[in-house]
């Protein structure tokens, strides 16, 4: 078989193949099953477009929730960083008698009057006492901020007030 004829051989078959899918498309077209086939693709086409702008939506609505739940919880840190205790953290006496099993003899004592029978503690347990009690507001904003951006989103309902 020459050249000549093996090209004529698969040009007959190309044009069999494509006239073939041709008929079956018109076929198809005669009667109507094509004509259905572009309107459930054109209803799909419409959800999908109305999904998609459901999507938007609701995307605008969580990014709104997330920069309240956000800029609530930089407010309370803020806070909780801002905050400068009044006075000094004071215990009553008689702990301290307890603690020390009343072994301290008279003399200069801590108590400076402002508040009579209690005594301050030292500068040093004062402030850890103080950095403790900031970070553990730190944890609780934390804490707090997460539950907000849930309940914000949905995933849980907000607790309801005692009555």
């Amino acid at each position: 078989m020459s050249v000549t004829a093996k090209l004529v051989a698969a040009l007959v078959f190309v044009l069999a193949l494509v006239s073939s899918h041709w008929y079956v498309y018109n076929a198809g077209n005669r009667n109507g099953s094509n004509a259905v086939l572009v309107k459930q693709q054109e209803s799909d086409l419409q959800a999908w477009k109305d999904s998609a702008a459901d999507i938007a939506i609701e995307l605008d609505r969580q990014q709104a929730a997330n920069l309240k739940v956000s800029n609530d919880y930089q407010k309370e840190l803020r806070d909780i960083r801002a905050y400068q205790p009044a006075g000094r953290l004071r215990l009553p006496a008689s702990t301290c008698d307890q603690i020390a099993g009343k072994t301290e003899t008279t003399g200069a004592s801590r108590s400076d009057g402002a508040t009579s029978g209690t005594i301050a503690l030292p500068e040093d347990i004062e402030r850890r006492l103080r950095d403790r009690r900031k970070e553990a507001d730190g944890v609780t904003a934390i804490c707090r901020g997460l539950q907000n951006w849930a309940i914000e989103n949905g995933f849980y309902p907000a607790p309801v007030p005692p009555s």
